[in-house]
């Protein structure tokens, strides 16, 4: 696994995404289990980056990556100091998108009409309830490329109203798409049981949630929407 190794920079969220450098070498955006809903909003994040970009959808590959218990105080405040001690132990890593900007509001209604299926697929099957009008995350990179970020906040694995929903939330920009958007290629068992095998034991101690619990509500999810 990963390691953290040097502090970068802190960008704007409630997550506390954070440019750093892992003992490889190698610049990602960590996330920490130590501020918003814990290890369950990595957990979320992993497995829904995984297979969107194991599917070769613009969605950045995550990992874990670890945090000694003792990494010295080396960046931002004493706020970000107390989140970087109650993270100790495994996190998330994702892949730098490099010059990542926004994209602008007057940019999302000439969308390719493929990004805009992933986008509706992705946040369906999991229920994202943060891609909202006012909140797309979506970003362009340095050469034009868009990418569907931020998998924190997705109710598939804590609401059984959730895994019954063939509607996205109402405040969804794409609210009102019929289910035949849907892209069914991750409608795909031996691709999330192969996922779940790469998630460390621990993390699913930590969220509170049984692997076996997860294969189990993945699996009725992909027995509903194949129904649609």
């Amino acid at each position: 696994m990963l390691e953290l190794h040097q502090f970068h920079e802190l960008f704007t969220g409630s997550s506390f995404p954070t440019l750093i450098t892992t003992s490889t070498g190698k610049k990602v955006i960590l996330k920490m289990k130590g501020c918003g809903n814990g290890m369950i909003s990595l957990l979320n994040e992993f497995i829904a980056n995984r297979v969107a970009h194991l599917l070769g959808w613009p969605v950045p590959n995550a990992g874990f990556i670890h945090i000694r218990d003792d990494h010295p105080w080396q960046f931002g405040t004493d706020e970000f100091d107390d989140i970087l001690t109650r993270s100790a132990g495994t996190n998330l890593a994702i892949d730098l998108i490099d010059g990542a900007t926004l994209l602008a509001a007057d940019e999302y209604a000439t969308l390719p009409e493929d990004l805009l299926s992933q986008i509706y697929t992705l946040d369906l099957f999991f229920m994202n309830i943060d891609r909202a009008q006012s909140s797309r995350n979506l970003l362009r990179d340095a050469v034009g490329k868009i990418w569907i970020v931020d998998h924190g906040s997705l109710l598939l694995f804590s609401s059984e109203r959730a895994a019954l929903s063939d509607q996205l939330f109402e405040n969804h920009f794409l609210f009102g798409q019929k289910t035949s958007y849907l892209q069914r290629q991750i409608l795909n068992r031996k691709l999330f049981r192969e996922i779940l095998k790469s998630i460390p034991p621990g993390v699913f101690i930590e969220s509170g949630i049984s692997v076996e619990r997860v294969h189990e509500i993945i699996t009725g999810r992909i027995e509903f929407l194949e129904q649609r």
